[in-house]
């Protein structure tokens, strides 16, 4: 998946498509907007202080760059028309809100449940602000993304959605909001939150509102591999031994498998962990050799017990930005400590370090046994 991806996020963007009807349109409200009796937005935590829109890929034309941005942000329910929606800090829709409010503007977005998967995916890379995540969208799917002008913003969003939320985040309008059950399987603070105001819901006959149970592995996976896509081919530029690396099940921390290296290269894992660490969201970086299942905690922990010298293997790196919304953090400015563990043999000793295996191992098919 993720060699795929990478060769995807290198292809050239495409630029999308416009078309006059979509079914994303065939039910319009205008008037007298209520999101709650519109739409069964889902109550999931018990803790969650109102139910939440947490699937939406939100959709904004940058002013200054004039490509479109999509991201995903998580929408409160308030009552009528408005929910309070979290601009997660340093990400771009956090950057246009607030040039747009020192300009005293507001932003027009629009939020869609159950976009084309290939728009899902997009929302969830990091990529550089000045390219259009739409056409990336493209790129991913290999074929154009079709869009379709918003009935109430000056906005054009793909046509594949089953629910459109047209609006604007005014400026200097702020509202408590939180706290729900986040990425981490914490609840989070309550704080101040920008406005999301509706002025127009469209959807399908018959749509499907798709939601996430954040802080699970459905979750993960969204915010993993486009972060694997990301990193891999740095690591590998960096350090050629690099095979494959894993950020699942939990993205906060990274295994990275490397080939058996030559003894002149002694060290070469802390240097790669250190380079996974420069990632703003990885808190653990883990580096193995080939022998052990990067996608199997059990055989990494094992690695760990086995392999590492603890005064030695170990890397610290303190006072570092670190993902928003570590609850470990005094406050959501605050600095973290990263660190890497060097889990992989010394090759001048490596016949010590063959793992014991069953005999005729590599030869055994378990379809011969299952049938």
């Amino acid at each position: 998946v993720v060699k795929e991806w990478v060769r995807s996020r290198e292809s050239k963007p495409i630029k999308p498509v416009r078309v006059n009807s979509s079914p994303c349109q065939e039910v319009v409200h205008e008037r007298n907007i209520n999101i709650g009796e519109i739409l069964p937005i889902p109550y999931q935590y018990r803790g969650d202080a109102a139910p939440f829109i947490n699937s939406a890929v939100v959709v904004v034309k940058d002013p200054k760059t004039k490509t479109y941005n999509a991201s995903f942000n998580r929408m409160q329910l308030h009552g009528g028309n408005r929910l309070g929606i979290q601009l997660v800090i340093n990400m771009d829709l956090f950057f246009i809100q607030k040039e747009a409010e020192k300009r005293g503007e507001p932003v027009e977005i629009a939020a869609l449940i159950s976009p084309d998967p290939y728009l899902f995916l997009a929302a969830a890379t990091r990529l550089p602000r000045e390219l259009d995540e739409i056409e990336y969208a493209g790129a991913l799917a290999g074929s154009p993304v079709e869009l379709i002008p918003c009935k109430t913003v000056d906005l054009e969003v793909p046509a594949s959605a089953e629910i459109v939320l047209e609006g604007r985040i005014p400026p200097n309008t702020y509202v408590e909001e939180g706290p729900m059950g986040e990425v981490l399987q914490y609840y989070g603070s309550t704080s101040t939150k920008p406005i999301f105001e509706v002025t127009a819901i469209t959807h399908r006959k018959r749509p499907i509102l798709e939601a996430l149970l954040t802080g699970t592995i459905e979750d993960h996976v969204l915010c993993g591999v486009p972060m694997e896509a990301e990193m891999l081919p740095i690591l590998q530029r960096m350090a050629p031994c690099v095979r494959n690396m894993s950020v699942l099940p939990f993205f906060l921390i990274a295994v990275i498998e490397v080939e058996d290296f030559e003894p002149t290269q002694r060290g070469i894992g802390k240097n790669i962990a250190m380079a996974a660490l420069s990632h703003p969201w990885i808190k653990i970086a883990v580096v193995v050799n080939k022998d052990v299942n990067i996608y199997d905690t059990e055989d990494v922990l094992w690695a760990i017990a086995t392999r590492v010298d603890f005064d030695r293997d170990i890397v610290r790196v303190p006072d570092t930005f670190g993902f928003p919304l570590d609850e470990m953090k005094e406050s959501r400015d605050a600095p973290i400590t990263r660190m890497g563990i060097d889990a992989t043999v010394d090759p001048r000793h490596r016949r010590r370090f063959e793992r014991a295996r069953p005999r005729g191992f590599e030869k055994i098919k378990l379809g011969d046994y299952l049938g």
